[in-house]
């Protein structure tokens, strides 16, 4: 393997990644399955896989490599919590990775954790991915801003829900 630099933040702004995150809903998101069966068909479209991790200290993460990626995620969560950090992985191979896996590098990796900049970006691209502003907003006032009732709706979390309702100034 040669080396490689570690992927950066693109340092753009919240909106730019948002617009980006809503592009690729928009390409992706055509149907009314379930979020995580969208989720499924978008990574099959690109040419990646989800593995599941058991008996290891290793965390969510993507590894790219080759126009290839996996995500790997921990086994035993909830498929709504993994909903959101396979947005958030994709979130890291749109905006970190994507352009990388060609070239010098033969395998480009992202690990979720910690808060700077670069996981930031993650979180806002998988946040709009999921539950883009504008929808969200409508839904929140239809369903009296219920973060459980906007979490069934959009097949994420109560807990990311209640970041989203927070983060728009809903609540």
């Amino acid at each position: 393997m040669h080396s490689c630099t570690p992927p950066q933040p693109t340092e753009k702004p919240k909106v730019e990644i948002e617009n980006i995150a809503l592009k690729i809903r928009n390409e992706f998101f055509q149907s009314d399955m379930p979020t995580s069966k969208k989720l499924a068909k978008m990574i099959e479209r690109l040419n990646g896989k989800v593995l599941f991790l058991e008996n290891t200290t290793r965390t969510e993460s993507i590894e790219a490599e080759n126009g290839k990626f996996t995500i790997f995620l921990p086994h035993g969560t909830s498929v709504v919590r993994d909903n959101f950090t396979i947005a958030h992985e994709l979130g890291h191979y749109f905006l970190h990775l994507k352009d990388r896996v060609t070239g010098t590098c033969e395998t480009i990796s992202c690990n979720r954790g910690g808060s700077d900049r670069l996981e930031w970006e993650a979180n806002w691209f998988a946040a709009e991915l999921l539950m883009p502003k504008q929808e969200f907003g409508q839904k929140a006032k239809e369903l009296q801003y219920n973060h459980e009732d906007l979490a069934d709706y959009f097949g994420v979390s109560s807990a990311a829900a209640r970041v989203r309702l927070k983060s728009l100034n809903l609540i």
